[in-house]
């Protein structure tokens, strides 16, 4: 049996990690008022393209329901940098916590998340890396997932693999990617999302508890309606504290997965209204570009006689 298999059993666990995963929906209010900062980990806001969420609504719906974010656009900070804007300038917004991130879509369209306790480090990286290495036209930065990787921690970050089992965009999905080139480099594995199946959520606990690696959760959002659906708690008054803490083990997760019947058309929803204003759709880039790295993958191995899958 492989090492990740999933069994019948386990699909119907809700707690996992010696309780430090629950699938329960997160009372942010409760788990604040016990002195716990609660972070959604992996967000989007309309600059990622695949998504129409102004910072403005984020940020409201992180004040009714009491949690912070840690915000990671798709090859981009201009997200980010509205969202610390509006916090420290309005005082309806000046109470939430943000930790500014970015999630990059590499040269293998895996996925790799960077955050910072600042968002001038974020900056300082976004421009001396990502930016310079940016191909708007396959939407994807043109680094593979080691430099990314190697990188984000020379500039004081701290790198998570998100939905690493996920077969589109998961860094799980590299065959000829040994783990053992980036394992030890990597900080966190996200092992809950909430736009991922439960089966590859599980397997991405069994990696983690096998490397020993802290974990993070987040809803992967897109819409506003689950933003907040799955958290990361622990106690902390920083967001520098905060990610140490995540660093140390100190962290827990509780979460909901999201209904796919629901948000399938609020995605379709959205995609369009970006198709009408003419920005690039980065779900139909993903695809179409990993039939194209697929389609040169099978000629390249063909042409050296190796076996092709």
């Amino acid at each position: 049996m492989n090492q990740f298999t999933v069994t019948k059993e386990e699909k119907k666990k809700d707690t996992f990690l010696e309780n430090k995963i629950k699938i329960k929906k997160p009372n942010s209010n409760y788990l604040a008022n016990k002195g716990f900062l609660c972070f959604d980990m992996h967000t989007h806001s309309s600059a990622s393209k695949d998504s129409i969420l102004t910072p403005r609504k984020i940020l409201k719906k992180c004040v009714k329901n009491n949690f912070n974010i840690a915000t990671t656009d798709h090859n981009t900070i201009k997200g980010a940098i509205k969202l610390q804007h509006l916090i420290d300038t309005e005082i309806a917004f000046n109470k939430v916590k943000l930790i500014p991130g970015i999630e990059i879509t590499t040269e293998q369209t895996a996925h790799i998340i960077v955050y910072f306790d600042k968002i001038e480090k974020l900056t300082e990286f976004y421009e001396a890396i990502i930016e310079p290495n940016y191909n708007k036209k396959k939407f994807k930065v043109e680094l593979d997932v080691i430099e990314t990787i190697k990188f984000g921690r020379e500039f004081g970050g701290y790198v998570s693999i998100p939905h690493p089992f996920c077969k589109l965009t998961g860094i799980k999905k590299i065959k000829h990617l040994d783990e053992e080139e980036y394992i030890h480099e990597i900080d966190f594995i996200e092992t809950f999302n909430s736009h991922t199946f439960k089966r590859d959520n599980i397997k991405a606990i069994k990696w983690a508890e096998k490397h020993k690696k802290p974990i993070v959760g987040g809803t992967d959002s897109h819409i506003l309606r689950t933003y907040g659906k799955t958290i990361t708690y622990n106690k902390s008054s920083t967001t520098k504290e905060f990610l140490e803490n995540i660093s140390k083990g100190d962290s827990k997760i509780l979460g909901e997965f999201d209904k796919l019947r629901f948000t399938i058309p609020c995605v379709a929803f959205t995609e369009s209204i970006h198709l009408i204003k003419g920005n690039p759709i980065h779900r139909i880039n993903y695809a179409r570009n990993n039939i194209k790295d697929k389609i040169k993958g099978k000629v390249s191995k063909n042409k050296k006689g190796m076996k092709i899958n």
